[in-house]
C-alpha cells in the first residue's frame, strides 16, 4: 500500500508539473476542475463520433522514421510486439486538408502544439504515415533541436565565413530524405550542372541518387548537396506531392548551444541546415508544411516548459508563422480515453483487468494527458 500511495503521488506531482501554466493550484483535484472547465468548449469529439485505430507494420516503420517512432510509444511496441495507436481529431483535420489540396490548388500549412504530452509528436507521425501512404514525397526533420545543440563537428561555410556549415548532420538527415524517398528520387534528375571541385562534378541529366551519393560519400559536399535536392524535388512539385514536417518547429528560433571559433554563441540563423529548412517554410512554393512545437531537446531558452506558442517561437516566428494554421492538439477527451485504454487492454500494455472505479481514477490521475496515462499503465 505505501509503494502505490508513493506511485500514486509521483504521479500527482509529474501531472501538476505538466499542467504548471494553470495556475497555483494546491491539490489534483483543482488542478483537474479547472483543466476540464477550459477545455470542456474546446473539445468537439461528440459520442456519435467514430474513434479509429491506425497500425504502422515495422517495415513502415523503418521506411518513414530512421531515427524512431515517438519515445512512448516505441517502449508499448516493445513490450506489446504491436503498433497500434489512437487517430487523433488534429490528424484527421490535417490529412482532409492535405488529401483535398489538389482540388482547392492551395497546400496546407498547419502549425501544432499544446501542453507538453497531449501528442503532437504523435500526430505529426500520423500524418506523415498518411501521406507515406497515400504517395507523396516526404521532407522530415525529426527535432531541429538535435542540430541546435548538436555536439558534431562544424566548420565555417565556404562561401560566407558566418554561417557555420554541419557535415556530420547534414550527411544523417541526407541520408535519411534518400530512404524515406527513395523510390521518388530515383525518378528524379539533375536540371543543371553542379561544380563541387576539380574532382566532383554532376551533369545536367544525371540522376539525382549520384548527387546524394557525393553528399553521402563526401561530408564536405553535403551541406551543398542539400539544397539542389530539395530543388529538384520541388521543381517537380506539379508530378509530386510533397509534404514538410517538422519536428522541434521551434527550435528555428530558439538559442542554439552552439559555439563559433571566437567562443560565442551562434544564432540559429547562422546555421546553414536551419537557414535550409526557413526557406522552405516561408517560401512562396505551394508546398504543404505541417510544424509541431516541443520543448524535447530545448536548451538555453527561459522557456517554461508549458509556455504560449507565441513564447516558444519567440517574435520573428510568431511573425514568420502568422500565415500558418495554428492548431491545439489537446487532452484527450473522455471517448477517446477510454477508447485508448481499451486499446492498452487489448494489446497487453495493461494485464490487469480495468473496472469502471479503476478507469475512474487513471482519468483522475493523468487529466487525459496520453503521455500521463501511457507512464502510469506501467505500474498496473
Amino acid at each position: 500500500m505505501a509503494a502505490r500511495a508513493c506511485t500514486r503521488k509521483l504521479y500527482l506531482l509529474s501531472v501538476r508539473s505538466n499542467l504548471n501554466c494553470l495556475g497555483p493550484e494546491r491539490t489534483l483535484q483543482e488542478v483537474s476542475r479547472r483543466l476540464f472547465a477550459s477545455l470542456a468548449a474546446k473539445w468537439k469529439v461528440g459520442k456519435k463520433d467514430v474513434l479509429k485505430i491506425g497500425r504502422i507494420t515495422d517495415k513502415e516503420s523503418k521506411e518513414m522514421f530512421p531515427l524512431g517512432l515517438p519515445h512512448s510509444f516505441t517502449k508499448q511496441i516493445e513490450v506489446t510486439k504491436k503498433a497500434d495507436w489512437l487517430i487523433r481529431k488534429q490528424t484527421n483535420i490535417i490529412c482532409d486538408s492535405l488529401d483535398n489540396a489538389s482540388t482547392t490548388g492551395v497546400k496546407p500549412r498547419h502549425l501544432l502544439y499544446g501542453h507538453t504530452g497531449c501528442g503532437m509528436t504523435t500526430v505529426l507521425a500520423q500524418v506523415i504515415q498518411h501521406c507515406f501512404q497515400t504517395g507523396w514525397t516526404i521532407i522530415h526533420i525529426a527535432n531541429v533541436f538535435g542540430w541546435t545543440h548538436s555536439q558534431f563537428e562544424t566548420r565555417p561555410s565556404p562561401e560566407d565565413r558566418d554561417v557555420i556549415d554541419q557535415p556530420a548532420e547534414a550527411t544523417a538527415w541526407l541520408n535519411r530524405l534518400s530512404v524515406v524517398n527513395q523510390h521518388t528520387i530515383k525518378q528524379l534528375k539533375v536540371s543543371k550542372a553542379h561544380f563541387w571541385s576539380n574532382q566532383a562534378q554532376s551533369s545536367a541529366g544525371d540522376n539525382l541518387v549520384k548527387v546524394i551519393e557525393l553528399g553521402l560519400v563526401r561530408p564536405r559536399f553535403s551541406t551543398d548537396v542539400i539544397p539542389v535536392v530539395l530543388e529538384e524535388i520541388l521543381k517537380a512539385e506539379n508530378k509530386l506531392k510533397v509534404l514538410v514536417a517538422i519536428d522541434g518547429f521551434n527550435g528555428l528560433f530558439n538559442p542554439t548551444s552552439i559555439r563559433n571559433s571566437e567562443g560565442n554563441w551562434v544564432e540559429p540563423d547562422q546555421l546553414s541546415l536551419v537557414r535550409i529548412v526557413k526557406q522552405l517554410v516561408t517560401s512562396e512554393l505551394p508546398t504543404a508544411v505541417v510544424g509541431a512545437l516541443s520543448t524535447r531537446g530545448m536548451k538555453r531558452a527561459p522557456i517554461r516548459i508549458n509556455a504560449p506558442p507565441e513564447v516558444l517561437l519567440e517574435e520573428k516566428g510568431v511573425e514568420m508563422m502568422k500565415d500558418y494554421d495554428w492548431m491545439e492538439v489537446l487532452p484527450l477527451s473522455r471517448q477517446e480515453f477510454n477508447q485508448c485504454v481499451d486499446l492498452y487492454v487489448k494489446n497487453g500494455w495493461i494485464t490487469k483487468k480495468i473496472d469502471f472505479k479503476i478507469q475512474e481514477q487513471l482519468w483522475y490521475l493523468t487529466c487525459g494527458v496520453p503521455l500521463e496515462l501511457s507512464k502510469i499503465m506501467r505500474y498496473i
